[in-house]
């Protein structure tokens, strides 16, 4: 002890005098020459009454001794309990907090533990070699390998996860042995299921939509593919509402799709109608969306009812006209008769309101102002739209008939002309086939992002002839584009 006093004197001048920075510098010194030759019996305290230096000189100086004794204990990337005790005493002996000795032996940890770490984790697994190398630096500060990564690495952890995630799903799928690889993985840095559903929340998300769109892509859906698909959610933490609602926009257009080419022939098959209807139960499509699809189906087969003739009927209670005998009326509509004359001044278009009859035999106009009738067989052209029919017949300018927005009106009236001549004849836009093949429709449908290319609706969607078949148009797919129905009832209105 003797020694040590005698030194003390020898350096008091140049502790007292120097700087902040060079008083530490040189309590460090004297710190550690103390602690060497007198080991346990080192008291700070009889520093601290020798020399009369602010606190935080001394604060300082215990810090930076520990932080070097710490630094030099790490060397090896690894502290033994024997070094960790030396560490504590060392502590306790420098009057250093304990909270500020973890987070200094926490620090060196730290920065032993991530590079490890990090290069354990390149093969997206950590092996028995690598924890137990891991749980070493872990365990020197009193903290498994799960508690140390969630407490000092939690967001590198959590990019590990999403980055594992993504690297399983690189080939777009999603098996239940990737699933359980991630689980372990996620368990050994401190993460429960729950929290490994939240982590890959977002990119789960994305990545549900993106292999529902995948298998949607040849235009079906079949049942292993939504059942696949159920299975993948139930792994990422989504119940079936929940990938319902995640799926809702994506699935209303892939519906509208699925109807569109249902309806592009006219005619709803049993098995159409039975898929349709099935993906509105399984997909969770909206109720509004759902009676949309109830009324275009019930529409489209009333439709495929009145071309195959099957006309519906009128009670006859219900008509202000005089019927022959057995005659069968299959429409009553209100209308305006609109008919167009050349006189003196030029063209004239005069407009009648009334309503407009059609039966098995006849066109009854009946109007106060000016009635009309003409008979079936008279007629010698025809066409039509949603809001209006044209006619023409024999030795006589074209006439028309307009309503309000009745899909109906036309094909009935076309359809009871047919019968009556028992045979087509030929309309006036031209009689060459309009039949779409079902590949055609699908990449035009894909092609225009299921919606329409005028007005960017995604209902009561069609395939329309860019330029019409009576025209020469094909049937081919840079013929072809999506409109709505009233986009192309009014492209119909101007050719």
């Amino acid at each position: 002890m003797a020694k040590f006093i005698k030194w003390l004197k020898n350096t008091a001048l140049k502790v007292s005098d120097p700087d902040h920075k060079q008083r530490v510098e040189q309590l460090v010194e004297v710190i550690e020459q103390g602690l060497l030759s007198q080991r346990h019996h080192f008291n700070l305290q009889e520093l601290k009454n020798y020399y009369d230096l602010p606190d935080r000189d001394f604060v300082a100086s215990a810090e930076t001794v520990y932080v070097k004794l710490v630094e030099g204990q790490w060397s090896d990337e690894k502290r033994t309990e024997k070094q960790q005790k030396t560490g504590a005493w060392v502590a306790n002996v420098l009057q250093i907090p304990p909270a500020r000795a973890n987070e200094i032996n926490a620090k060196f940890a730290v920065s032993i533990f991530q590079p490890i770490f990090v290069a354990a984790l390149e093969d997206h697994q950590l092996t028995d070699v690598e924890e137990k190398k891991l749980g070493e630096i872990s365990f020197s500060i009193g903290l498994s390998i799960a508690q140390f990564t969630r407490q000092y690495l939690n967001q590198y952890c959590e990019d590990i996860l999403r980055h594992v995630f993504m690297d399983s799903i690189s080939d777009g799928h999603f098996s239940d042995p990737k699933w359980q690889q991630l689980v372990i993985l996620a368990k050994k840095i401190g993460f429960e299921i729950t929290e490994l559903q939240q982590v890959l929340s977002a990119h789960s998300r994305i990545f549900l939509a993106e292999l529902f769109r995948n298998y949607i892509g040849d235009g079906e859906l079949t049942d292993g593919e939504w059942q696949q698909l159920i299975a993948v959610a139930a792994y990422l933490g989504f119940d079936v509402p929940s990938l319902q609602e995640m799926l809702a926009s994506d699935a209303q257009q892939f519906i509208e799709f699925v109807l569109a080419n249902a309806r592009a022939d006219s005619i709803i098959s049993d098995d159409e109608e039975k898929t349709l209807n099935w993906l509105l139960v399984n997909l969770g499509i909206a109720p509004e969306f759902c009676s949309y699809v109830q009324q275009e189906l019930e529409a489209t087969k009333e439709m495929q009812q009145i071309h195959s003739g099957n006309l519906p009927l009128i009670d006859r209670s219900d008509c202000q006209i005089e019927l022959q005998s057995g005659e069968l009326v299959h429409l009553l509509k209100s209308v305006i008769y609109q008919r167009t004359r050349l006189l003196k001044d030029g063209l004239v278009t005069d407009s009648f309101s009334g309503y407009l009859y059609c039966t098995d035999k006849r066109l009854v106009f009946d109007s106060v102002e000016h009635p009309k009738q003409i008979t079936l067989r008279s007629v010698v052209g025809h066409s039509g739209t949603d809001d209006v029919v044209r006619l023409r017949t024999r030795g006589q300018p074209e006439f028309a008939f307009v309503f309000t927005n009745d899909r109906t009106v036309y094909p009935i009236i076309s359809t009871a002309i047919k019968m009556i001549n028992q045979t087509v004849i030929r309309k006036l836009e031209g009689a060459s086939t309009r039949h779409i093949s079902r590949d055609v429709r699908q990449r035009v449908f894909q092609r225009d992002g299921g919606k329409c290319v005028e007005c960017g609706s995604r209902v009561h969607l069609e395939h329309d002839h860019i330029i019409p078949v009576a025209k020469g148009g094909s049937n081919e797919e840079q013929n072809i584009q999506i409109l709505c129905r009233r986009c192309n009832q009014s492209k119909s209105d101007k050719i």
